[in-house]
């Protein structure tokens, strides 16, 4: 026993854990179609590492998963473990046990498990290999894969013995040899093409080094003449500055003098101002006093008036009152005698209404016992009507049924006559076939032949034109090479392009700043973006830069602190910003040079021109080397250094050593410099590649005139293969019609056998209900006459004279009750308008009282008034004594302020001629300045283009104020020194710019030379072995499948007798002497027949030879397990005992799953397995075995 157990978990309509135990021999999977069987196959299949959907009968990973229902959620996971029997060892794995688990999830991951531990899908497949055990091999055989085999071309069939002969993985090995040396020849091809394209350059940076060398020695002695001429001419116009700026001084201190005696004049006016706002703000408040006193005084004059008017009016209203108390006590009496009469005409009312109230609660005794009959026997009548209601619908049910019946029976006997005449006309259709499959058969006999006399003409038509194929095949492998490449660095470009554009190497706050650089016109761009750094110095210049590599460069001070503005405003990060305005640029006294010395960073470094202040300022005090070594050797004795090693190693000029690995900026650097190289290099490989499409053109014209001299020949032979499959064609429907109305007549004749039992069994039915309606009728008459009894005694009942009675009680009742409620109203209005009168007497008698005592309150208030305007009339005459002498005092203070004015205005006349003086030697001083400033400018650019043309073009401008410091003091200029500079200058423009790294250039150009023609011997050694590993794994491939096809040979002519009881069947290559290309032709000769190829077999002859093929392969190649997906459903009931007895014989060597509707083949099994599926649309498993079940019968 090899195959244990299967367990999934949610594979497909697995939904529940279901665990299939297996034993040896054979086991049987049954159940109906739809019910989820062929999915353990395919769980099988996948668990062992297959990969293509369409063999698993999916289109993607999720259909691997239970997707639920309407009475069950979906899953979130498939999972399915195969466990083997290793015990034998037929594993190479050191377990008795071997589990392989797979899962897989809705977003398409799949894991892979052996033995619990997570592996590799290729792991699985392998071992399994190993094992003789595939998802692609014979251990799983799908439904219609055994047709499938026979239909194939002989050169596909092949694949089928590959599989079977264990040679996949060679193949695998093979086709991975093959893709290495194909990407060595081509590596040796671009290797050989930058030698070709290295080697005249050589000759070229020869001569430009010369002239380097030429140049550099002129400008050196310009340098020396033009620091003499600019040292006199300096201290000349630094003298004059001065003069001018001693002048400017003097006059300042003058105009400053000035100043200070015109604001004493100013502090004095001020005091004036200061008193006379203190007056008349005195002034102010006591006339508004003033103002006040008279308005107070004039108002309780006012109201002493208003308050007599108002004593005089109370004393008049007080009269009117004292008239109308009088007629209001008269209607008070009135009142109260008419209340008493109504309340006597309440009393005699409400004795009549009890005595009516007693006579209608005997009326309505009376009349609730006939009421209470009344209910009854309406209650006893409904209960019959609906007893009579069911009665009545079960009669018309059983009528309807009996009418649905007789109706059913009539069209049963009509469609069993036409089942009648259908086998007729089918019979007649199979006469006629068989007569036109004969006719068919030898009419494509006779194309056939013809078809191969033409086939040999074109193969000789066709030799001429493979070489030019051969040609047009090297060229477009060579085109689309290049077409990949010119991608390639397309791709690479527009990457580069989109990260620059989206920033992606850089940090949130550079991100930001860059972002909104139209805020900040004065944003130049990043430390990156404007260095240019070789390739072998990315790693020092990224340890001397660190996060400044990604530091933004700014025109101002004032531009960097708009961009810091809108970091914090936006909450954007942080970004470090190098103003031009505000960098401190200094250089190293001395620079160490000898072993190990790279150079300084700054002048090994290039940088977008006008910017040489940042790469100074950055770079100025780095010095490149080649290892830490040196770097801590010169460190000694260079203290404002820092020491940056290619291998990215920093050692600071306060000892600090940074270094070790990871990513870092330097990645900001290489792609800039790539992006800038990539254009160059996709314009040079577009222009090979047109030249090589137009060479392929070319050979495609000449290949086109080559096939249109056979195109006549491929004609012919294409309307006879038309012609031949047409035939074919008719040939397989007229067969498959054959089949299908012999299955047709078969399924007519069941079918009218069944409708006679059916209508049988209606007419037994019939009969059963035309007893029971007459039942039923019977039962309906009875409780007719029982409904007509309770009607009468209903009807008898009489309750009006009751009702007419204690109606006319109640209207009684009612017109009492009516005229009790209006005696109410009119009593309740007279004692509501008595109660109002005798408000309206109080309310008036109180109004009297309270106008007497406000007029004796307006009486006091008369005398308080008047002492109050004789106190406010001596107030106002003590203030007019106050204002006089203020009013003198402040025209005394406006004369002197007059007086004051007059000197600070002549004393302003005179400020402006002081400031005119001094304006003037500000002018003076500043274009003396402005001569010293354009003297600088020329200084600096004359000295730069010198300096600059000797070293490095990258290297950052000079420190000018310690060059200007370290000009000579020339108090006299030599003669002819004009004429000597201008002579230099004009040899140096005679030689022409030239780099001065062409020296270093050529070195490393010829350095890679050698490494490349090194690299080409290296890569040709490789080709050689992998030619040889190729070679070693056709022949191994070879042996393999010749052996294994010689067994499957073998066998086959064993099985195929045995299933066709007699006959012949043969394999065959159809090209024996090339085995690793050949075709498998598989000949069959069925018991009386003649040699005939495969597609000319009938269904049932194709079914057994496709079994005998299979039998034959599991046989010969001793898989240890295997698993047929109805392999039998085409087998007939005579041929299913032989391939039940073969079946047998296999189990004896080999563990067999047969996943079957044959009962034939179940009844041999050992072990059957039923599945059904649910309603939750889940499947579900039981188990049986045999054992088990003879051993409970005994």
């Amino acid at each position: 026993m090899y195959l244990k157990r299967l367990e999934l978990h949610g594979y497909k309509t697995f939904a529940a854990r279901t665990q299939f135990e297996f034993d040896a021999g054979i086991t049987a999977i049954v159940g109906p179609n739809g019910s989820g069987k062929s999915n353990v196959a395919d769980a099988l299949r996948w668990v062992m590492g297959e990969q293509r959907y369409t063999a698993l009968r999916a289109k993607r990973s999720e259909d691997m998963i239970f997707g639920g229902s309407q009475d069950r959620t979906r899953l979130g996971m498939a999972d399915v473990s195969l466990t083997l029997d290793n015990s034998s060892g037929w594993l190479p794995i050191e377990y008795a046990e071997v589990t392989v688990q797979r899962r897989a999830f809705p977003s398409g991951e799949n894991q892979y498990y052996l033995n619990g531990s997570r592996v590799r899908r290729r792991d699985i497949v392998e071992l399994l290999a190993k094992g003789r055990v595939s998802s692609n091999t014979y251990t799983i055989i799908a439904q219609g894969a055994v047709d499938a085999s026979l239909s194939m071309r002989p050169e596909q069939r092949r694949s089928i013995f590959e599989e079977a002969a264990g040679i996949a993985i060679h193949q695998a090995k093979s086709d991975q040899s093959l893709a290495k040396l194909e990407d060595t020849r081509n590596n040796i091809l671009r290797v050989n093409d930058i030698v070709n394209e290295i080697a005249p350059r050589l000759e070229r940076l020869s001569k430009q080094a010369q002239r380097a060398e030429e140049y550099q020695k002129l400008a050196r002695e310009l340098e020396k003449l033009l620091e003499t001429w600019y040292g006199y001419q300096w201290r000349r116009t630094q003298e004059q500055s001065q003069l001018a700026q001693s002048k400017e001084e003097k006059r300042q201190e003058a105009l400053a003098d000035h100043k200070r005696q015109l604001e004493e004049t100013s502090r004095q006016i001020d005091q004036l101002r200061k008193r006379q706002a203190e007056l008349r703000g005195d002034l102010g408040r006591w006339h508004s006093k003033s103002g006040l006193l008279h308005a107070r005084l004039e108002e309780l004059q006012r109201d002493l008036a208003v308050k007599r008017e108002r004593h005089r009016l109370l004393v008049q209203r007080r009269d009117e009152i004292q008239q109308e108390v009088s007629p209001l006590a008269v209607s008070r009496e009135t009142r109260s005698e008419r209340i008493a009469e109504l309340e006597v005409e309440r009393e005699r009312l409400a004795e009549e209404r009890e005595g009516r109230e007693g006579e209608g609660q005997r009326v309505r005794r009376e009349m609730a016992e006939l009421e209470d009959e009344h209910r009854r026997l309406e209650a006893e009548l409904a209960a019959s009507q609906d007893s009579a209601f069911e009665l009545a619908t079960g009669l018309a049910e059983r009528r309807n049924l009996l009418s649905q019946l007789r109706e059913r029976k009539d069209d049963l006997s009509n469609e069993s006559r036409e089942h009648e005449e259908v086998i007729g006309d089918l019979c007649s259709q199979l006469e006629s076939v068989t007569e036109q499959i004969s006719t068919l058969q030898r009419e494509r006999d006779a194309i056939s032949a013809s078809l191969e006399e033409l086939k040999a003409e074109e193969a000789n038509k066709e030799a001429a034109a493979q070489s030019s194929v051969d040609r047009q095949s090297q060229l477009r492998a060579r085109l689309e090479e290049m077409r990949q490449q010119l991608s390639n660095l397309e791709t690479r470009n527009e990457l580069l392009s989109k990260a620059r554009r989206e920033l992606t190497d850089y940090s949130r706050g550079v991100k930001t700043v860059l972002s909104r650089k139209g805020e900040v016109p004065g944003i130049i761009a990043t430390v990156a973006e404007l260095l240019e750094v070789p390739p072998d110095l990315d790693g020092a210049v990224e340890a001397a830069l660190d996060r400044l590599v990604q530091a933004v460069v700014t025109e101002t001070w004032e531009d960097a602190c708009s961009a810091l503005e809108i970091l914090r405003g936006a909450d954007g990060g942080r970004a470090t910003l190098l103003p031009l305005d505000s960098l401190r640029i200094s250089s190293p006294d001395h620079v160490p040079s000898g072993e190990g010395v790279v150079g300084l960073a700054s002048e090994l470094v290039g940088i977008r021109e006008g910017l040489d202040p940042v790469l100074q300022a950055l770079l100025g005090n780095t010095l490149v080397v080649e290892d830490l070594g040196t770097a801590r050797r010169l460190h000694q004795d260079h203290d404002g250094l820092q020491f940056a090693t290619l291998a990215g190693e920093l050692l600071s000029h306060g000892g600090f050593v940074e270094g070790g690995s990871g990513e870092s900026g330097s990645v900001l650097l290489a792609h800039e410099r790539e992006r800038r190289q990539l254009p160059g290099q996709i314009e040079a490989l577009r222009t090979d590649w047109d030249a090589l499409k137009q060479q392929t053109e070319e050979e495609e014209k000449l290949h086109h005139r080559l096939l249109n001299e056979i195109a006549t020949f491929r004609d012919e032979c294409t309307e006879l293969e038309e012609a031949g499959k047409v035939k074919d064609e008719e040939i397989g429907a007229l067969r498959l019609r054959d089949e299908r109305a012999s299955q047709e007549i078969e399924w007519h004749r069941i079918a009218v056998r069944r409708l006679e039992d059916e209508i049988a069994s209606l007419v037994e039915k019939a009969g059963a209900i035309e007893r029971e309606i007459e039942t039923a009728e019977g039962q309906e008459r009875e409780m007719a006459d029982s409904m007509d009894s309770l009607q009468e005694r209903l009807t008898s009942l009489d309750l009006a004279p009751l009702q007419e009675k204690l109606a006319g009680l109640r209207t009684a009742i009612a017109v009492l009750d009516r005229s009790k409620e209006s005696q109410e109203t009119a009593l309740e209005g007279h004692r509501s308008s008595l109660e109002q009168l005798e408000s309206q007497l109080a309310a008036k008698e109180s109004r009297i009282a309270e106008l007497a005592g406000e007029g004796e309150e307006l009486e006091g208030v008369f005398t308080a008034v008047t002492a109050q305007i004789e106190e406010l009339s001596g107030q106002v005459g003590a203030l007019s004594g106050l204002i006089a002498p203020a009013e003198e005092e402040l025209v005394g203070l406006e004369k002197q302020q007059r007086r004051l004015e007059k000197e600070e205005a002549k004393g302003a006349r005179r400020s402006q001629e002081y400031e005119a003086t001094y304006s003037k030697s500000v002018l003076n001083r500043q274009r003396r300045e402005d001569e010293l400033r354009n003297l600088q400018e020329r200084i600096e650019a004359d000295l730069e283009t010198v300096a600059m043309s000797t070293e490095s073009p990258r290297q950052l401008p000079l420190d000018i104020d310690a060059r200007l410091k370290s000009l000579p003091e020339v108090t006299d200029i030599p003669r002819g020194l004009s004429a000597k500079i201008k002579g230099l200058r004009r040899r140096l423009r005679q030689v022409g710019p030239v780099d001065p790294e062409t020296v270093v250039e050529y070195e490393q150009v010829v350095e890679r030379h050698g490494f490349l023609v090194g690299q080409v011997e290296d890569l040709e050694k490789a080709g050689r072995s992998l030619r040889k590993v190729v070679a070693e794994l056709d022949r191994l491939m070879e042996d393999k499948f010749l052996e294994t096809f010689n067994k499957v040979a073998v066998e086959f002519e064993a099985y195929f007798p045995r299933l066709f009881n007699g006959g012949r069947g043969k394999l065959s290559l159809t090209d024996p002497e090339n085995p690793l290309q050949s075709g498998v032709e598989i000949l069959a000769q069925p018991p009386g027949r003649r040699h005939r190829s495969v597609a000319m077999l009938s269904g049932g002859e194709r079914a057994l030879t496709g079994v005998a093929l299979t039998f034959a392969i599991l046989k010969a190649c001793s898989t240890p397990f295997c698993l047929l997906d109805e392999v039998d459903s085409r087998l007939d009931e005579v041929n299913i005992g032989r391939f039940r007895q073969a079946l047998q014989e296999l189990a004896e060597r080999t563990q067999v799953i047969v996943i079957t509707h044959n009962r034939g083949t179940v009844e041999i099994a050992d072990a059957i397995y039923g599945v059904t599926m649910g309603r939750d649309s889940a499947s579900r498993v039981l188990s049986l075995r045999l054992e088990e079940v003879e051993a409970r019968a005994s």
